[in-house]
């Protein structure tokens, strides 16, 4: 499970990213939401605000982590989960970032922890870990995404956008 990039709910061809230093002593992987608070951390919980959702993660010169050496971070590279753990000085030694997608109008597929109806469409939802919705919390006036479409193969599996940007200066989630 995590959120998969899926296009965009505009006209645009691809959709606006950052690059944005990951927290020291972070855990972030490639596919999961995340906030920002003195860098990029996973987003788990409820009250997090969503900054976007992570897509790739980079060294200091711009190298996708599985094409560097990184036997000189401090922190951790796991490849085969594209994982990283940041270490204690990343923000002010290593400088290992997180490319992510913050755009409002991104559609990320993701598979809920319950299924989705037709009813639920342009409700809002929490998520119940860095890489899932809980299915069971649609709203209408808050969430952190809010579902755009449903799979049709899928009861579980929707396509979801930001709904209230760390960025927003009125983000209200909780």
């Amino acid at each position: 499970m995590s959120f998969t990039y899926a296009g965009q709910l505009n006209s645009s061809e691809s959709p606006v990213t950052i690059d944005v230093v990951i927290k020291n002593l972070a855990h972030v992987a490639v596919g999961e939401a995340v906030t920002l608070d003195s860098g990029v951390d996973s987003a788990d919980v409820v009250g997090d605000r969503i900054l976007g959702v992570c897509v790739g993660i980079y060294d200091i010169n711009g190298l996708a982590l599985d094409n560097a050496d990184t036997s000189q971070l401090d922190g951790t590279w796991v490849s085969s989960t594209k994982t990283y753990t940041a270490g204690s000085d990343n923000v002010t030694d290593d400088y290992v970032t997180a490319k992510v997608i913050v755009d409002k109008m991104s559609l990320f597929r993701n598979d809920a922890d319950a299924d989705l109806t037709k009813a639920m469409v342009a409700s809002h939802f929490h998520i119940v870990s860095a890489t899932q919705i809980d299915g069971d919390t649609n709203a209408q006036d808050k969430g952190q995404f809010w579902l755009a479409k449903l799979d049709p193969e899928d009861a579980s599996v929707g396509f979801f956008c930001i709904s209230e940007s760390v960025m927003d200066p009125y983000v209200q989630i909780a």
